[in-house]
């Protein structure tokens, strides 16, 4: 995958790359042979957010060829009283990189190895050289941050003792308890009174790395799950903690918990930077969504880190990496708040107009003569609610991302409220994420995934597909992403409420990235200190004269600028411009190799 891999200027990155194309457009198929091709000379390693995902790939590197005994499929389904799977991944490491590799300069030798980002956070203390043997995959883009609402008011000691408050991050408003002589005030019905102040957000370290590590190793199990997970992601090299100040200040001080369920907690927020992308041999995000991520703007617009597309590879998918040019023919929106509340769907809104919700849409289904459909909802409205008791329901979560087995489902009802919390809204915005960008992200995209999941993924069917959605612009956004910015595309709407559906031009979208077909420049630039300093070790071997080399059958071999790969035990670096190569379809032998510049290329 690496013909497609940017090279970013800055640290100690990797070539990385992204393969962006609509949901049902065959990523997946193109992934798996990509993964094992380039299997043929570093191990590889795929993330994935579930279980059924990582069976999934087991299942497609099979499919294209991939002998059994090369996959690695670990989960905690697997673990053993004796070995964790974090104990097993790092054993699998050792036998592929590194000082122990048992595979060096055995062709073809590499493995695949398949796990969770749980597992994937547990590499955080990977030694470097062993990263760089190793090509990394995304599938589907990493959660990016995690809240931790955490009681710190329990164990202040622990927190003063082995945290502290390290670099300003950003000034912002907060709304904080009112303290009068040492004590919170609240008001004569339990609340606790509030009032608006000039906050600052600060990162938070250890005060020693391996005096809190050693504390856990002994007394892990002495907290709470949520106040460990917020102690290991302190210690970990690829997140970073923040805090308020405010939020900081007030540990020690409880509150009552009668009426805010928020009060008593201190709110962290851990999110991933760029540390989990640094020391890989290279790194490719695999995802529908990522130009309209807050995983892009984190790293691309703020890190200013740069992934390619290349438009090689989307070309070759089906229908060119979009949706089919008469897709949205096949979709039609309903949608339930009215206009001229102009508001979106929230848990608030669902609390007090839920029950009438229901009863409008299960008429509705009444009227298409109850048809079996999916219904993406909140976790705590899946009980209790005469809709789900319906036989024809099948309730799935809002994050089936990836899933294929539900493309006989005609019938789409996503009424799941995706918001924050105000104190993670509040964070948000203060690390630079705009509501907008934030609902794009958690609603909108999930909105596309979910509708993806039915059977208009399926191009040999051609049943119509009713979309329930809470509200006209969700619908609207989300038609966009199906008109893959094809021009002049119409797509049927209605509120629940009417009977006929209104034929709605959709404006060229400005968001829809995914539907260009060109490939962004990776500059010229000088290549990562890691990558000269392999060139460094080849020179000083004596390895720059003439090297033969066979790599039979390497399509995985063109459109790039610069490449490292191994073969066998031989570092290559092949510096050309193959943009007029459009595929291989034989091997190909690398004759002549001297001083970094490809000499002779026999195809």
């Amino acid at each position: 995958m690496q013909e497609y891999l940017a090279r970013n200027k800055i640290g100690n990155f990797p070539p990385l790359g992204c393969l962006e194309a609509a949901t049902g457009s065959g990523k997946s198929t193109l992934a798996y042979e990509l993964v094992k091709n380039r299997s043929r000379f570093n191990p590889q390693i795929v993330v994935c957010h579930k279980i059924e995902h990582l069976n999934q790939w087991e299942q497609g590197l099979l499919d294209a060829g991939c002998p059994e005994k090369k996959i690695e499929n670990l989960n905690h389904k697997r673990a053993t009283k004796d070995l964790s799977v974090s104990a097993q991944t790092q054993q699998w490491i050792n036998r592929y990189t590194g000082k122990k590799n048992c595979t060096a300069g055995i062709a073809g030798a590499s493995g695949i190895l398949l796990i969770t980002q749980e597992t994937f956070k547990h590499l955080s203390r990977l030694e470097r050289p062993q990263r760089w043997d190793i090509d990394l995959y995304f599938d589907e883009l990493p959660t990016l941050f995690q809240p931790h609402n955490t009681k710190v008011h329990n164990f202040p000691e622990t927190v003063k003792d082995y945290v502290k408050l390290d670099r300003l991050v950003s000034h912002c408003k907060s709304e904080v308890p009112v303290i009068k002589d040492g004590k919170v005030q609240y008001y004569k019905n339990g609340r606790v009174k509030q009032k608006t102040i000039d906050d600052r957000v600060f990162t938070v370290i250890p005060n020693s790395v391996r005096e809190l590590r050693d504390h856990l190793e002994n007394h892990a199990q002495t907290y709470h799950q949520s106040e460990r997970k917020f102690l290991y992601a302190v210690l970990s090299r690829v997140e970073t903690v923040y805090v308020k100040n405010s939020q900081w200040e007030m540990i020690g001080k409880p509150l009552k918990k009668k009426y805010d369920s928020e009060d008593g907690e201190t709110y962290f927020l851990s999110q991933l930077n760029s540390g989990f992308l640094s020391g890989w041999n290279s790194c490719t995000v695999i995802s529908a969504d990522f130009s309209l991520s807050m995983f892009h703007h984190r790293f691309s617009s703020i890190h200013k880190l740069k992934f390619l597309r290349n438009a090689v590879y989307k070309n070759s998918l089906r229908y060119g990496g979009n949706h089919k040019p008469n897709c949205l023919d096949r979709l039609q929106f309903i949608y339930v708040i009215s206009d001229d509340e102009k508001r979106r769907n929230s848990k608030e809104y669902l609390k007090g107009h839920g029950t009438n919700v229901d009863n409008k849409l299960m008429r509705e289904l009444r009227k298409m003569g109850n048809p079996n459909f999916l219904l993406a909802t909140n976790n705590d409205r899946r009980e209790d609610r005469e809709i789900t008791c319906l036989d024809n329901c099948t309730v799935i979560s809002a994050k089936e991302h990836g899933s294929n087995k539900f493309q006989d489902k005609n019938v789409i009802v996503f009424d799941a409220a995706l918001n924050n919390t105000p104190k993670q809204q509040s964070m948000l915005a203060a690390l630079g994420y705009t509501d907008d960008l934030i609902y794009q992200d958690m609603t909108l995209n999930t909105v596309y995934q979910t509708v993806s999941r039915s059977s208009i993924r399926d191009d040999k069917s051609e049943a119509v597909v009713t979309v329930f959605l809470m509200d006209r612009s969700s619908a609207v956004e989300t038609a966009k992403r199906f008109a893959s910015g094809y021009p002049d595309q119409v797509v049927r709407i209605r509120h629940i409420d009417e009977n006929e559906f209104a034929c709605h031009l959709l404006e060229p979208s400005e968001v829809d990235s995914t539907s260009s077909t060109s490939t962004k420049d990776c500059g010229s630039g000088a290549t990562t200190r890691r990558h000269r300093r392999k060139m460094r070790n080849i020179g000083s071997s004596g390895r720059n004269g003439y090297i033969p080399v066979t790599m039979p059958d390497c399509t995985n071999f063109l459109v790039f600028n610069s490449l490292y790969s191994t073969a066998g035990s031989v570092q290559i670096r092949m510096i050309a411009d193959f943009q007029q190569f459009q595929q291989v379809s034989s091997g190909f032998t690398l004759t002549s190799f001297a001083g970094g510049a490809l000499r002779s290329l026999h195809m």
